[in-house]
């Protein structure tokens, strides 16, 4: 399969299809361009070691499959989709979700609105 390149991105983006389509990247496993009527979307699927639990031999067994939405064409360029994806792989490959990752550093690590005012109060 043949790798995407930013020039057929500028011109598919000229263009958008009817249907929405998933456009596999070719030489990164899992990163795909989700290319829908209205929008272009980054998106890598990607399974979790060791979240499947480990297997009669003691190897770690990969978890259910996850979808991991990295960001809008063009804000998210070609080659800043295939640097986030490979580092995402490279987590899951040491066995850390980087779905829960995104989602406690989007939250601060849980820090609530009630408690950055407390803290900025007592600060």
């Amino acid at each position: 399969m043949a790798r995407l390149t930013d020039t057929q991105l500028r011109a598919w983006k000229k263009s958008p299809p009817a249907k929405a389509k998933d456009i596999p990247h070719g030489s990164v496993p899992g990163l795909a361009l989700r290319r829908g009527p209205h929008s272009m979307t980054w998106s890598l699927q990607l399974r979790v070691k060791g979240e499947g639990g480990v297997s009669a031999r003691g190897r770690q067994i990969n978890g259910k499959l996850y979808r991991v939405t990295l960001g809008e064409y063009p804000g998210l360029t070609l080659e800043a989709a295939r640097a986030s994806a490979n580092t995402y792989l490279d987590q899951a490959r040491r066995g850390v979700n980087p779905a829960n990752a995104l989602q406690a550093e989007a939250t601060i690590g849980g820090l609530t609105l009630d408690r950055l005012a407390h803290a900025f109060i007592e600060e």
